[in-house]
């Protein structure tokens, strides 16, 4: 999958390309995130497929200080009541506090 293509598989108009907007494009995190989206994708189709009737609504959310999210869930569906295969980028900086807990 690349950017290109992902609305093929998410609606565009609420999913952006790439939640790492400020990375390159061939830094590990576009490549892991393209690997990451990838895998949702696949888990919708599948789960999809399987069910015969449900389909998956998209959703998305961003991060002020970097990443976001994409929320795909599925409802009412012949086999699935609910199912839902969420993807977070998240990165920046760790908080103090945060660094001490772990």
């Amino acid at each position: 999958i690349n950017a290109n293509s992902l609305g093929k598989y998410f609606p565009t108009s609420i999913v952006p390309k790439f939640l790492t907007k400020d990375r390159p494009n061939k830094s590990i995190q576009r490549r892991f995130e393209n690997i990451v989206r990838t895998a949702q994708r696949n888990i919708c189709n599948s789960l999809e497929e399987l069910d015969g009737k449900g389909k998956f609504r998209y959703d998305s959310w961003k991060r002020e200080n970097g990443g976001g999210g994409v929320s795909a869930v599925m409802a009412n569906g012949n086999v699935f009541e609910k199912a839902g295969v969420a993807v977070s980028v998240v990165y920046g900086e760790m908080p103090e506090e945060a660094l001490k807990a772990a």
